[in-house]
């Protein structure tokens, strides 16, 4: 299950609404790095259909997986942010994917040789955005932008078309666009 399903996303920002080309905006959901950590923990499974995973990068179906291997604990990934924030990447993947099913779309991930990456490229039949994951703090978020702006300037867009979305999903924060078009949408209020 996502977090919206789960009642943690208050599903202020669509990624449906995204995909239109409609910038989301919205105060902050109140998460806490404590609260990622517990929804992190618990875990949902999703109901995915079967399909051809593009994408190279591998990710947890349901992060809490790896949580109950290692017998971690909320407290313990708050102390480890690094671990945290890729336990993070999978459970925003996984919701991602929960969202795109829901609107025909599919999720996939974009490095090029020079090894420029995108955490999620999310596509349907008639448009695309592309989106970073960061757990939280300006810098990350200001990395992330960054990255989707290097790879907004290296696509074709007359082959691809132009994104209807670029964002910096991030773990806690208001959702805001940036003056530079980018959005930051905490993953609190990221919905179907």
């Amino acid at each position: 299950m996502s977090l919206y399903e789960l009642g943690i996303s208050n599903g202020d920002i669509s990624l449906a609404a995204l995909l239109r080309g409609e910038p989301g905006e919205a105060i902050n959901p109140g998460l806490e790095l404590d609260d990622l950590a517990e929804a992190i923990c618990r875990g949902g499974w999703p109901a995915f259909r079967n399909q051809l995973r593009r994408a190279a990068k591998r990710h947890f179906v349901d992060p809490s997986l790896a949580v109950a291997a290692l017998q971690a604990a909320p407290s313990g990934l708050v102390r480890d942010l690094s671990f945290m924030g890729l336990l993070f990447e999978s459970m925003v993947i996984r919701d991602l994917k929960i969202y795109a099913q829901a609107i025909d779309g599919e999720v996939e991930h974009y490095q090029d040789s020079s090894q420029l990456e995108v955490d999620a490229i999310v596509r349907t039949a008639d448009s695309w955005g592309a989106f970073e994951v960061k757990l939280g703090g300006s810098k990350r978020v200001e990395e992330g932008a960054a990255a989707l702006a290097r790879f907004k300037a290296r696509i074709d867009t007359t082959k691809s078309g132009d994104p209807a979305a670029l964002a910096v999903i991030a773990g806690v924060g208001y959702g805001y666009v940036r003056k530079d078009g980018i959005q930051v949408i905490p993953i609190g209020c990221l919905g179907p």
